[in-house]
């Protein structure tokens, strides 16, 4: 088991993969809409291989967050 399994529940894991969603959706709409896909694009049509690419940033941001919640638990854990 990773580190991040003996550190985060099931709970922290979905919360961290939910905030990256948002925080991929509201990139890709507001932010940079013309360098990234548009996130109102693909709900209309039906154009998969955009959410495809949105999942996987997801996982991309996800994974990130997730690296940087369980460095932050390591670093208060090791002063004590």
């Amino acid at each position: 088991m990773s580190r991040a399994g003996k550190v985060l529940g099931f709970t922290e894991k979905v919360l961290i993969f939910l905030t990256a969603f948002v925080a991929v959706i509201l990139f890709n709409a507001f932010i940079a809409p013309e360098i990234s896909i548009n996130a109102s694009f693909w709900f209309k049509s039906g154009d998969y291989v955009s959410l495809i690419i949105v999942i996987a940033e997801t996982f991309a941001v996800g994974t990130i967050l997730r690296s940087l919640v369980v460095w932050t638990f390591k670093m208060q854990f090791e002063r004590r």
